[in-house]
């Protein structure tokens, strides 16, 4: 799916937008930001912004105890979303980390076919890292003022992707779906 030459290019644009992130939204602690890079695929967002001295181990445990509370209410907060409510990280940084988080997954999972639209469509070469920012970054503020909006429609407004791209790639997901729920109910 993802080759070689791709995840460079890949990597390269995370890291310019990881760098660009840090000068303009700077960590409270910058000690860890050279540790990024684990080698893990498997870390959850709340590791990259602790490794990354955005928040502390303290507030990630107080989001988690959050989010539970919340999800008994029967509202879903994404993490990355209840840091940017707090105001202890910006919408671009909650972004850039994603897209570290989503290199790792490419980098440590080459054979894995993404979940996520947006990983799917950086894998396939669709899009770039940096035409899928700007997008991401629209949606979680538009989440922030209650409004869920579809990335795959936001790519669709910012001119990144055209429909029928859209509908080409969404309809092999469903149908990669489809074919996992059959094997596993055979």
């Amino acid at each position: 799916m993802t080759n070689k030459s791709n995840l460079v290019f890949i990597g390269s644009s995370v890291a310019i937008l990881l760098r660009k992130t840090i000068e303009m939204h700077p960590p409270v602690d910058s000690s860890g930001v050279l540790q990024v890079a684990s080698g893990k695929s498997n870390q959850k967002l709340g590791t990259y912004l602790c490794s990354l001295g955005y928040i502390s181990p303290l507030q990630l445990r107080e989001a988690l105890v959050e989010q539970q509370r919340l999800m008994k209410e029967g509202q879903y907060w994404r993490l990355g979303d209840l840091f940017v409510k707090k105001g202890l990280i910006h919408p671009q940084v909650l972004v850039a980390v994603l897209l570290v988080q989503m290199t790792d997954r490419l980098l440590h999972q080459p054979g894995l076919l993404p979940q996520f639209l947006g990983e799917r469509l950086v894998a396939l070469g669709v899009i770039s890292p940096m035409e899928l920012a700007p997008a991401l970054i629209q949606q979680t503020w538009l989440r922030q003022a209650g409004t869920h909006v579809l990335l795959g429609d936001l790519l669709v407004q910012h001119g990144v992707l055209q429909t029928q791209t859209l509908s080409s790639v969404l309809f092999f997901q469903n149908q990669r779906i489809a074919y996992s729920i059959n094997t596993l109910v055979v």
